[in-house]
């Protein structure tokens, strides 16, 4: 594998309830990268996760991360799951950080002066040194998505996986957010892979697209992916992409004739 790719996925299939949510799908992701997953709901963009994340098995192909096969609890990988139940959960934002970190279990902390090393520095990327001592049930949307995100850093990964990290936020909250992100794969030698439905609030500084709908799989760039062609074919339907006043692009002709910007 080239040591500038971290994932290289070769004619991969996999399946949910016996039906093919992906086949023979390829892709590569190069490190020090953002890159996003988009496709209609449903069509398998947290499946894809899964198995990166060494939960799911694939049906048929090959896949390699960091040159090995996808493995449960790989120390190079941070998650952030699309949702989180906090019900019941009473800790401070400092506490609640640690629980990501490696060697704590039970309440049971192993080398404490890491840990908290470990804790300023995650605190001071995600811009969030003034929420430590906060409860976790206190904070806005916003808060909570840079506190998840501390939470995926403290194991000092090399790839982080964002599963729709900008639901439920607002744009001014949405920009925040994605400017961390990108100064995160900028200045911390990082790569990021995240899910999300809208390709507009990212459009500017993603890398590559992975787009997945109707069982089929396109990669690499945005002039590469979002072309009349490939979309058609993705979505088994004519397809235009027409580019608007600020060279964002939009596509008619999914679901029903409806306009979908991207």
């Amino acid at each position: 594998m080239d040591k500038n790719v971290i994932i290289e996925a070769q004619d991969i299939s996999v399946s949910y309830n016996q039906k093919y949510i992906i086949k023979d799908g390829s892709f590569k992701i190069n490190k020090n990268t953002l890159n996003v997953i988009l496709g209609p709901n449903g069509s398998g963009k947290s499946t894809l996760f899964k198995v990166l994340l060494g939960l799911k098995k694939i049906d048929s192909g090959i896949i390699k991360i960091f040159n090995e096969e996808p493995k449960r609890g790989n120390k190079l990988i941070g998650y952030v799951p699309q949702s989180r139940d906090l019900e019941g959960i009473n800790l401070r934002v400092s506490d609640f950080i640690l629980l990501g970190y490696d060697g704590i279990k039970f309440g049971f902390r192993v080398d404490y002066k890491k840990a908290r090393k470990n804790l300023d520095r995650v605190l001071g990327l995600v811009d969030g040194k003034n929420l430590a001592p906060k409860s976790i049930n206190q904070l806005s949307g916003g808060e909570l998505q840079r506190v998840y995100l501390a939470q995926a850093l403290i194991g000092n990964p090399k790839l982080l996986l964002l599963d729709e990290p900008l639901s439920n936020l607002d744009i001014k909250r949405e920009n925040e957010l994605l400017n961390l992100v990108s100064n995160l794969v900028s200045k911390n030698d990082l790569c990021v892979i995240l899910i999300t439905h809208d390709l507009n609030p990212i459009y500017d500084i993603v890398d590559k697209i992975i787009y997945i709908a109707n069982n089929k799989l396109a990669s690499g760039t945005k002039d590469q992916v979002l072309t009349n062609d490939i979309l058609s074919k993705l979505y088994d339907s004519n397809v235009e992409v027409i580019k608007d006043n600020k060279s964002h692009k939009l596509i008619i002709g999914i679901e029903d004739s409806g306009h979908h910007h991207v």
